[in-house]
């Protein structure tokens, strides 16, 4: 790759890159490094998992501080946020230390970018101004806004009615204030613009995979044998666990004895852990996703409402598992994917995939996956995308 101007970043994120659900901002940190840009990372953390995490992003970066925000600041943030115009997220990220931190580094180094990644950060993004890229990924308005739908109890309807309401002001208060927008989906960038955004304030950066991180290998399915069905996901996340709660109570009963169920994700509830058996397995933490995945033959996305399925999505094709999912996984998808992509919104509809796949010649099912490998790989290729974003937005600097 040709070098070209070596850039200094400076990434602030509200936890530490990982390669399993903050895997888009350790790929951007890692397609900065290839692309020869040096990197100084500032993250929050709470855990000794969370540190160790850290421990393991020094090999990526150029230099780094960790602020440690023990689980009860926040919580104490949170409670006065309940009383304040600002959303309970945001409230929860709130650091002094960090505030301190970040003007020491805006006054002693010139940074050429400040990635912000997501908008519960963007609370620092008025330290830096023009030089701050605020990367919000999703939409929290639509997040809430879909969640308050399917929402069951009354106190997760009040909990998302409160943050739909106070992410509607914040959200479109923020993308207005700053010009250097960052979002991954044109749906969702098209939602806030209908909520009073500006749209010029926005960069449209897709989801993708680490072209290095690429491990086809497709696990052909024996139908007279145990044939294996994954979903990996945050699963303290309520919209994933409705998602397992609707799959496992209502579609995975009706599948022959020779289905097994795999979840990957640490922390799951209770609620659903409690549904274990012999045929309903949960593995709370993997070191490797990658390796993990080629056990099984089917990833299953059952999405009841909007959630960021894309990484994942991506990640289950470039493994070589064919998917099925709600028409929710679609939006963001662009035309050539979704029409290889096998999507179901009833149970029945559901079921009928899930042995259709599982019937399907085999030889002809992993030609199919592997076609869309490739296209992952060409199309979704996250140093192209961090290329063409710096050479768009970085331009005129």
């Amino acid at each position: 790759m040709t070098k070209k101007k070596c850039l200094k970043v400076l990434f602030i994120a509200p936890s530490p890159p990982n390669h399993l659900n903050r895997i888009r901002a350790l790929n951007i940190i890692r397609s900065f490094k290839e692309l020869w840009h040096s990197v100084f990372l500032v993250s929050l953390y709470k855990t000794k998992k969370e540190q160790e995490s850290l421990n393991a992003m020094l090999k990526e970066v150029d230099d780094s501080i960790w602020i440690y925000q023990p689980f009860w600041r926040s919580l104490i943030c949170s409670f006065i946020g309940l009383f304040l115009p600002i959303p309970l997220r945001v409230a929860y990220c709130f650091s002094p230390k960090l505030h301190i931190v970040l003007n020491r580094l805006h006054k002693i180094h010139h940074f050429d970018l400040v990635y912000i990644k997501r908008l519960r950060m963007a609370q620092y993004a008025g330290i830096f101004w023009l030089s701050a890229f605020i990367d919000i990924t999703d939409s929290m308005t639509k997040y809430y806004d879909n969640l308050l739908k399917v929402s069951k109890s009354i106190f997760q309807k009040a909990l998302c009615f409160e943050e739909f309401f106070k992410h509607k002001k914040y959200e479109t208060k923020i993308c207005n204030q700053f010009s250097n927008i960052i979002i991954c989906s044109e749906s969702d960038r098209e939602y806030l613009v209908a909520n009073g955004v500006t749209r010029e304030n926005f960069y449209v950066l897709r989801n993708w995979i680490q072209s290095n991180d690429r491990y086809f290998k497709f696990n052909p399915i024996n139908k007279q044998g145990i044939i294996n069905l994954v979903f990996w996901w945050v699963m303290n996340v309520d919209t994933n666990i409705l998602s397992m709660d609707y799959f496992i109570n209502k579609i995975f009963p009706l599948l022959p004895k020779n289905y097994k169920l795999t979840i990957i994700w640490p922390k799951p509830p209770k609620t659903l852990t409690d549904l274990a058996t012999d045929r309903i397995i949960f593995l709370w933490h993997i070191d490797d996703l990658r390796k993990a995945v080629l056990n099984f033959h089917i990833f299953v996305c059952p999405i009841v409402s909007w959630a960021w399925t894309k990484n994942k999505i991506l990640q289950a094709w470039s493994a070589g598992l064919p998917i099925i999912a709600t028409t929710l996984g679609l939006d963001w998808l662009s035309d050539e994917l979704v029409n290889k992509l096998e999507y179901a919104d009833t149970i029945n509809s559901f079921i009928e995939w899930i042995l259709r796949i599982s019937t399907m010649n085999q030889e002809s099912l992993k030609k199919s996956v592997l076609c869309i490998s490739e296209t992952i790989n060409n199309t979704y290729n996250v140093t192209t995308m961090i290329q063409e974003f710096l050479d768009t937005k970085m331009k005129n600097e």
